[in-house]
């Protein structure tokens, strides 16, 4: 039994890292301001550690620093969790920081090995000058609005009326 699921891991541990460094590019800027990589790393190997120490039997003191080990990904994923504003990005955010952190890992040996880029900058110089706009606080005539989140080409902001609203960069390039 236990062999059957530790190839099962091993095999969606691969799937992860491959889907990962496919589409590490998209996840990166659809989850900017949910998801950093260095929070996504860390989520990943303290994850990682406790699910490691877990498999093997850890006896006596070693409990504790698995212990130590669940504490610190949980308290990452709750940090992620905090910067999610809907269901499916609640869901998704685990996984979607372990598919960047080993996707990550990935593009840096693909870098050392085969001096492949990790970013791709034809495709960025592609971008429309909106994708390159970065949301952050602005005031209008009205007011202040405050920024409360960022996914990808939308951003939610507080308007000087203290509701949300959700400002696409079309709208925010206009104000």
């Amino acid at each position: 039994m236990l062999d059957f699921l530790m190839t099962v891991g091993i095999v969606l541990a691969v799937v992860l890292w491959v889907a990962g460094a496919i589409t590490f590019n998209s996840l990166r800027r659809g989850w900017y301001g949910i998801i950093g990589l260095p929070s996504a790393y860390v989520f990943t190997c303290f994850a990682l550690a406790v699910i490691l120490c877990i498999s093997q039997g850890p006896k006596g003191k070693e409990w504790l620093s698995v212990l130590l080990y669940l504490v610190v990904a949980v308290a990452v994923l709750v940090w992620i969790e905090i910067k999610c504003t809907t269901t499916a990005q609640h869901i998704l955010a685990p996984i979607v920081a372990i598919m960047l952190a080993m996707g990550f890992c990935v593009r840096i040996v693909l870098a050392v090995l085969l001096h492949v880029e990790i970013a791709n900058p034809a495709k960025e110089e592609q971008d429309s000058s909106l994708d390159n706009i970065s949301f952050v606080d602005f005031t209008t005539s009205k007011g202040t609005y405050k920024l409360i989140s960022i996914h990808g080409n939308y951003a939610w902001y507080t308007d000087p009326d203290g509701r949300d609203v959700k400002l696409t960069k079309e709208q925010y390039s206009k104000m």
